[in-house]
C-alpha cells in the first residue's frame, strides 16, 4: 500500500513539473490594422457670355417740316456656365499579426558539494566534489557528481 502510495505521489509530481515547466515563458500577439482614407475633390468651371447689342436709329420728317429721330437700342445678353466636379475616394486597410512565443533555456546548473563522513573510519571526514545538472524535459534534470575519494555518481531529479 505504501509502495502505491509513494509510486502515485511521485507520477502526480512528475505530470505537475511537466505540465508547468513545458508551457512557453511568454506569449505576446501583436495585431496592427492601418487604414487609410483619401479624399480628392477637383472642381472647374468655365464660363461663355454672349452679348449681342443691336441700335436702330429711325429718322422721320413730318409734313411741317419737323423731324423725330428714334433710337432704339436692344441689348441681347447670354452666358453659359459650364461646371466640371471630380470627386475621387480611396480607402485602402492594411492588417497584420505577429505571434511571439518565448520558451524557457535550459540552463546547465553547476554545483560545489561538501560533506562529512558521519561514521568514524580511517578516511578523511571531510569530502568534497562537484555536481553538474540540465533539464532534459520540462522539470526533469539529469545530472553526474564527482566526490573526492574517487566516488563518481549519476543523479536525476525534478524541478520546483
Amino acid at each position: 500500500m505504501t509502495t502505491k502510495v509513494i509510486i502515485s505521489v511521485i507520477v502526480l509530481a512528475t505530470s505537475y513539473g511537466f505540465g508547468r515547466w513545458s508551457a512557453p515563458e511568454k506569449i505576446k500577439i501583436e495585431k496592427q490594422i492601418v487604414e487609410v482614407e483619401k479624399k480628392t475633390s477637383d472642381s472647374s468651371s468655365e464660363t461663355d457670355r454672349n452679348r449681342h447689342r443691336e441700335t436702330t436709329e429711325t429718322e422721320v420728317t413730318k409734313p411741317d417740316g419737323t423731324v423725330e429721330k428714334t433710337k432704339k437700342t436692344v441689348e441681347d445678353s447670354s452666358s453659359n456656365k459650364e461646371t466640371n466636379k471630380h470627386d475621387t475616394a480611396e480607402s485602402t486597410i492594411t492588417e497584420s499579426e505577429s505571434k511571439e512565443i518565448t520558451r524557457p533555456s535550459s540552463k546547465v546548473t553547476i554545483s560545489a558539494l561538501a560533506g562529512a563522513q558521519l561514521s568514524l573510519s580511517d578516511e578523511s571526514p571531510l569530502h568534497y566534489g562537484v555536481a553538474a545538472s540540465k533539464p532534459i524535459l520540462g522539470p526533469l534534470t539529469m545530472g553526474v557528481f564527482f566526490l573526492t575519494p574517487n566516488i563518481v555518481g549519476g543523479m536525476l531529479g525534478l524541478t520546483f
